[in-house]
């Protein structure tokens, strides 16, 4: 629900896609206006694959909008334009 200039995006990332998941549809059913997604922070230099998949599923599983975001000074996870394609 959109509140006018005011947005509500909340920041449902996870080290596990089910929690991610999880956390992102309650945002949706709670009214949040988007999700910001971090990738899985715990294994260091995933596969860009896996990392697909995990974005993937979220994105597929909640119908809002979504922003992916990444530190990866700290998770040593980047997203990377191969990942956005």
């Amino acid at each position: 629900a959109h509140r006018g200039a005011l947005a509500i995006i909340a920041g449902t990332g996870a080290a596990s896609v089910t929690d991610a998941m999880e956390l992102t549809r309650h945002a949706a059913e709670v009214g949040a206006d988007a999700a910001l997604l971090l990738p899985p922070f715990f294994f260091k230099n995933p596969a860009v694959e896996g990392l697909v998949r995990y974005f993937r599923q979220i994105l597929d599983s909640v119908p809002m909008p979504m922003l992916l975001y990444s530190i990866p000074q700290q998770t040593a996870v980047p997203i990377t334009e191969e990942i956005l394609d």
